[in-house]
Order: C-alpha cells, then structure tokens, then sequence
C-alpha cells in the first residue's frame, strides 16, 4: 500500500492551542507556618497583629494570582474587640469547597502536611460547610486522611488562635502544584481502593455527563457520543453513580480515558502515568489539569471539535453546549483512544482507524513512537510544558491536523528524535499541519547522527508548495537502502515558527541482515540539491522523497 491510494478526510478534532493559566511545578514542599492570627468569619484568609493578611492563609488562583473573598490588609475593618480560641492544636485548611474540583485542589490539598505531625490531633479550622449529603466525598477524603467534618471547627465572631498550624497550599489553582500535592493524593488512593477488589478490566473508558441533573457545563447532544463509545465497545461510565474509590479504580486500571472536560478527570490525582484524552469545548483550557498531569506524570492529549460549537445557558447549567458532527467527533475520538490505548496495552485495540500511520513498506514499524524529543526553543502555544513534553507530542503517534509541538520565531529552528539505538530507518514520514500555516515547513532539511553532534544531511526541500498531512500528501522519504541511525533531526531552512502534526520513522519490526548505509563519522560532502538528486556520495544512498 502506498499513501497515494490512502483517502483521509479531515480530522474533526485537533489538540488545543492556547492554556489559560500557569502550570509551574515544585518538587519542595510548601512552607509551613506556625504564629498567632485573628480568624474573621466569611473571608478567607487570617491575619497577623498588623493587621496584614498571613499569605499562606490566603486563597490565590492564577496566573496572575488574585486572593479569593478576602483582602490583603483589614485596614478599618479591623474588628474593635476578638474572642479568644481554646487552648488546643488547631490547622487552618481554609474554605470547604462545595465543587468537587475546587475542595479537591484547594481544600484537600493543605492536608499535604499532616503527615509532619502524626502525633498531633487537630482540629481544621475552616468556614461554613455544605451540605454534606450532596457532597460524600467531603467526607470520605477527610476520612482518609484521618479526619471527619466532626473535627472540623468555624468560629462566629472573630477570634485569635494561638499557635496555628498554616500550611502552604500544595496546589494553587490555574497557577502551581507541588509534589507534595500528588504524594498525599496517591497514599489516599491506596487507601480508598483498598477494600475494592481489582475488576481486571483495562478495556478504555469514556467519562459521560449528560446524566447530569445540573453543573458548570453540559453537551447537550453528547449521548449521541456515548452510543457510538459503546457501539465499538468503549465502557461508557458516569461519576455521579460511583463511590470515590470506584472511581479511583477506574482511572488505575484502564488503559485510556476520554470525556468532556470537567473536574472528574481531577481524581486522576489520585494515580499515576494514566493515559488521558480530554475533549474541550474551544481550544483554549485551563491549566488546572495540566498541573494534575505534572503532579501525576500522565500523558494526556487537549483535544477540541474543529467544526463548531455553539452555547446557551440554562437554570440547571451555567453553559450548555451544542457539537457540530457528534459522530465524526466520535469516531475520530476512538482513533485517538486506540492510538492511546495501544501504547498502554501489548495489543492495539482497533476501536478507530489510523490510516495516516499505517506504514507503506511491508514488515515495518514506527520506531518513533514515545522516544524522547526535542526542539530548538517552545512558543506561548506550548501549553508551558518542558521542551522535551511539547517536542515529544510530534511522536505521539495521534495525528490531528493541528500541531503537536510549536517553537518560537527561531533562525533554523530544529525538531529531533532519539530513536535510543541505532536503528536502520527504511522510512521517514513528516505530517504538516492541515488547518493553517502550512507553507512555514516548505523548506526543510532532514539530517541524521549517531552521536547527537556530527549531523550529515538526508533529505533537503526548497519547495514552495507546502506538503500535506492528515489529509493527505504528507512528506515521505523513503531512501534505496535503509540509513543507519540514532538521531534524526528536521529543520528549517530560515527564521521561522516550525510546527507539525506527527513525524513517523520506519524501521524493519524484526532485525534483517541487508546492506545499510552507515552514517559516517568524518566530515560530509556538500550534498546535491534536487529531489532524486544523489545527497550523499560518502553514503552512498539516493532519496525519491516527496509529496505523495
């Protein structure tokens, strides 16, 4: 099969572009702060004696942070007279979130450090609580960390608290999370799964929420969604019917989740290195998740529907959106679960279809696929992920039409994989993006090393039609005899953003005694330009790349 015959249509989903929020990650703990301090009823923060606001107390969200329901100093409405607490140990966890995401990332996440004072009882200074019943999983996360709402303490009038206990939060909303976060959270998971019994099941799973009664957001025609998840045999599942460690267990034991966007993803913390794929309304989102994923080291693709999306509000909702094409949407959603899926499982799952990757030469494979990557700098449209996490969404093996990875406006800028051995690349395959910019990759150069220091040059471009990708016409090398290599980089041929869906490398799925062309260690020749031109004479190999 040659990749001319193959017919793509246009993919109705693409990763997102832009991150609202911070997404800075800390590996040292938060501080922890012990001192005198006024609690006032109904803000939410504590102050010192000069009337400032303590800044542990406070409640910041990103990313330019901005305190929540209180104020940085009193100032007038410094109270005339306060009460006094009882002698005792008390811990100020602040405001007990109602919203499942919220207590979750900024009320569960001071717990973080009890665990320094395991011989202490506390009682958890905070502010009015909801309605427990709506919300068991207040709870049974307190539970879990040794505590009940019983333990928990408000004061009616202002009040002076000796030697409060204020920790720093592990987790700052739209802004940072410490490794602390994910530590109390997975010892917690431990905890709550404990009793439940391994179902064995790690078939992917598709978080629903159109059995919702009322929330921040609902798809009004995602059922739609659901059937054809469940038609391919997806295990469609909804929260709201599950305990907390039900749902704990399903994120630790399947192999791929997918859904809307919404805090449910959150109890992902409670793991680590899931696989996500999460479906946003627009192609920004927030950067809450993303922290999730740090904390956790998952690997999650943002994904968004191309084709529209529109929006009204309800009494039950506070948006209420309606998808263009559900069913494309959904199978192109299970095309990207099986890709995920299949780098979790030792059997690929075929629950969609991936026709863009399927390799064109017999008995070969993408040895591409998850090796680390890189690239010469990352752009505002990097998701403020590292180098080596935006680069490395290029050999995700998932095409979109969008882009993977985006650097910034470099003079040649650069892309390149580490293969981790020297492998005989019999293919090379590069997938432009579809939806705009094409022409930005038109001239390129593809070069190859053993070392990561001494790159001989492959493949040169200087075309300036742009190539394909998803849809078709991706740009495809494919040299007389396979190129023995570790490193293969792509670059630009000047001052530019560079930008792709995917880049597959091909190589024989078993090892095969043929003649390789080995990539010398002294100095190259200047290469001929020109598409079948010779590009290496000390190589001794010949290109027909080109778009196809």
């Amino acid at each position: 099969m040659t990749l001319s015959k193959v017919l793509l249509r246009e993919s109705s989903i693409q990763r997102c572009e832009f991150l609202n929020g911070n997404a800075e990650y800390f590996l040292d703990d938060p501080v922890i702060q012990k001192c005198t301090a006024l609690f006032y009823p109904k803000i939410w923060a504590v102050y010192d004696k000069s009337r400032k606001m303590i800044v542990n107390s406070g409640y910041f969200r990103g990313p330019a942070p901005a305190v929540i329901n209180a104020q940085l100093s009193l100032g007038e409405d410094w109270p005339e007279k306060a009460d006094v607490a009882p002698e005792g140990d008390y811990y100020y966890i602040g405001p007990v979130h109602a919203h499942y995401g919220h207590f979750l990332l900024a009320t569960f996440s001071r717990l973080w450090a009890l665990r320094h004072f395991k011989s202490k009882k506390f009682r958890l200074v905070t502010y009015a609580l909801p309605d427990l019943d709506k919300h068991p999983y207040i709870n049974t996360l307190l539970e879990a960390a040794g505590y009940s709402t019983a333990d928990c303490i408000t004061f009616p009038r202002p009040t002076w608290i000796k030697d409060l206990i204020i920790p720093g939060p592990s987790f700052e909303e739209t802004n940072f999370v410490h490794a602390a976060y994910s530590k109390l959270c997975v010892e917690t998971g431990i905890n709550l799964t404990a009793s439940i019994l391994p179902t064995g099941r790690s078939t992917p799973a598709y978080i629903a929420k159109f059995a919702l009664n009322g929330g921040v957001a609902l798809l009004e025609n995602e059922e739609v969604i659901a059937n054809i998840m469940t038609h391919h045999g997806v295990d469609v599942v909804f929260p709201e019917q599950m305990t907390l460690g039900q749902q704990i267990r399903l994120f630790s034991e399947r192999d791929c989740i997918a859904g809307l966007t919404g805090s449910a993803f959150h109890t992902a913390s409670f793991t680590r290195k899931r696989r996500m794929l999460i479906l946003a309304y627009r192609s920004q989102v927030l950067s809450n998740q993303l922290l999730v994923d740090k904390a956790g080291d998952h690997q999650t693709d943002y994904l968004y529907p191309r084709f529209g999306v529109t929006e009204h509000k309800t009494n039950e909702f506070a948006t209420v959106y309606h998808m263009e094409r559900p069913e494309q949407v959904a199978e192109d959603l299970l095309r990207a679960m099986d890709v995920a899926a299949s780098r979790s499982s030792s059997t690929p799952l075929k629950l969609g279809y991936d026709e863009a990757l399927t390799p064109s030469l017999p008995d070969t494979v993408n040895v591409a696929l998850g090796k680390p990557a890189s690239a010469s700098s990352t752009s505002p449209h990097s998701f403020r992920m590292t180098n080596a996490e935006t680069a490395g969404k290029a050999v995700s093996g998932l095409c979109t039409g969008g882009f993977a990875f985006h650097t910034s406006f470099d003079a040649d800028p650069w892309w390149k994989v580490d293969l981790e051995k020297v492998t005989d690349i019999q293919e090379i395959r590069i997938f432009n993006r579809s939806d705009r910019l094409q022409e930005r990759a038109s001239h390129l150069i593809v070069s190859a090393s053993n070392d990561d220091v001494l790159y001989h040059e492959i493949y040169r471009r200087e075309d300036d039609e742009p190539f394909g990708g998803l849809e078709g016409g991706p740009l495809q090398i494919l040299p007389e005899i396979p190129i023995a290599a570790r490193f293969v980089k792509i670059s630009l041929l000047k001052r530019n953003h560079m930008h792709f869906d995917q880049v597959a490398i091909y190589a024989a799925s078993t090892p095969v005694k043929r003649p390789v062309a080995l990539v010398p260690s002294f100095e190259p020749v200047k290469p001929a330009i020109g598409r079948d031109a010779p590009l290496h004479k000390k190589l001794q190999v010949w290109f027909r790349g080109g778009t196809v």
